[in-house]
């Protein structure tokens, strides 16, 4: 490789490496340390159902009969560097699961935690007249950040997708905040990131090789090819670097 083509080579990468160091130190260093208190609801799920069609079978639930079940998941966690504790919840706001007219809630309860060591409840609340299930921490616990559990519900009535997390949380201004369950639960596989690490692959092999081939000598149509080679490659970082983040954020302990 001759002395003019070293220097071509060395900048292009340090650019892309630095901008993806940045990037990265801006996304941990510069956020704020606060709680950020969110919620993902699975689709519901058709358990059992009697029907016209079958006149013989009768579903029990507590030796009361039942016309369905539906069964669903909602996880509840911390995703902010703040912890979130019994202090931070508000005892008139307190943190609730709401439901719609139409369901009545069979069973509820936490099925797995973060921690071994952290314990949440749920108590429905429909005796008292309010459609809504109470979230509790267990003791002298905290939710640090992507510390949560796993709520699963059972149900009868009409399949809804209109439950929701609410409550008053002091120090977060906007509250509880849906996210998709797909990117709650998502994990970093060879399956997504293949593509990714083939466009960076690729887009690097590009660049050497048209920086070899003009031999220090940039003319317009190698320019326009090497710029959309690096083209390929800065593709390639920013998609690994959305990925990996993704990755950082997703709840392992969900599934």
């Amino acid at each position: 490789m001759s002395a003019k083509i070293k220097p071509i080579i060395t900048f292009v990468l340090t650019q892309i490496l630095l901008a993806f160091v940045i990037s990265a130190a801006a996304y941990f260093i510069l956020e704020q340390k606060e709680i950020k208190p969110r919620y993902a609801i699975s689709t519901p799920e058709m358990i059992a159902e009697a029907t016209v069609d079958t006149p013989r079978l009768k579903l029990l639930w507590d030796n009361e009969e039942v016309q369905n079940v539906y069964s669903l998941k909602i996880a509840i966690w911390n995703a902010g560097r703040e912890y979130l504790d019994t202090a931070s919840i508000s005892a008139t706001d307190p943190i609730r699961v709401i439901y719609p007219p139409g369901v009545e809630i069979l069973y509820a309860d936490f099925i797995r935690t973060s921690r071994g060591s952290l314990s949440l409840t749920a108590t429905d609340l429909s005796n008292t007249g309010t459609r809504a299930i109470q979230i509790q921490i267990v003791g002298d616990e905290a939710l640090e950040q992507k510390d949560g559990g796993v709520l699963k519900i059972l149900y009868t009535g009409q399949s809804s997708d209109e439950f929701a997390v609410t409550g008053r949380i002091k120090g977060s201004k906007q509250g509880f905040k849906e996210v998709s369950w797909n990117i709650a639960t998502r994990t970093l596989s060879s399956s997504n990131i293949i593509t990714p690490v083939i466009w960076f692959a690729s887009g690097l092999f590009l660049v050497v090789s048209i920086i070899k081939r003009s031999r220090g000598r940039i003319a317009l149509d190698t320019a326009f090819d090497l710029a959309m080679a690096t083209l390929f490659l800065i593709m390639g970082v920013v998609l690994i670097y959305a990925l990996i983040r993704d990755w950082l954020v997703s709840l392992h302990w969900i599934t």
